[in-house]
């Protein structure tokens, strides 16, 4: 994708935010999408096949950028869960904007459906010793924990560190005595 192409895709995406603020998705037509980014169908039509797919692309572009983050790594050599908890709550602090917007009540179904499955495979890499319930139950359960957790503490201000943060859920969860292995 060359520099123009690039610069297109970015002026859609930011117009499809700026629309989501005071608009529901379902409300949102294309034509709304291309007369705020100011382009043309077809140009639309070059990047996204439609409004689902551009909630799909804004949503990928957010986990994409979490999961490709450098993450520490404990006394075993194995990526610390703390550390990567903290540095998700972090990132997602820095797109407060955007993740605020795709968590309102109206918006959340899609960005759940996807943050939910990035989490569960975050916690998925972990060994974590679970309590007597599958391991995909728990985890589950542990991305449900994260997502309510964020966005409560993006309603609130986000007044603590995302460390902090990353410890209120480990000890909530019981993960705070967890060893940090990954699978």
């Amino acid at each position: 994708m060359d520099r123009r192409q690039k610069k297109t895709r970015v002026a859609i995406l930011a117009a499809f935010i700026k629309l989501l603020q005071n608009n529901r998705f379902s409300e949102i037509t294309v034509q709304d999408i291309i007369d705020e980014a100011d382009v043309g169908r077809s140009t639309f039509y070059a990047h996204f096949e439609g409004k689902e797919d551009l909630m799909e692309a804004l949503c990928g572009s957010i986990f994409d950028r979490l999961k490709n983050q450098e993450i520490g790594n404990s006394d075993n050599g194995q990526p610390d869960l703390r550390d990567s908890l903290t540095l998700q709550y972090a990132r997602l602090k820095e797109n407060a904007h955007s993740v605020r917007i795709l968590m309102k009540a109206e918006n959340v179904g899609m960005f759940t459906a996807y943050f939910r499955n990035y989490l569960a495979e975050l916690f998925g890499a972990y060994k974590l010793e679970t309590p007597s319930v599958p391991q995909k139950y728990y985890t589950w359960y542990l991305a449900g924990a994260f997502q309510d957790t964020l966005s409560y503490w993006l309603e609130d201000g986000m007044f603590e560190s995302p460390g902090e943060i990353a410890d209120m859920l480990m000890e909530v969860v019981g993960l705070e005595d967890q060893p940090a292995i990954s699978a």
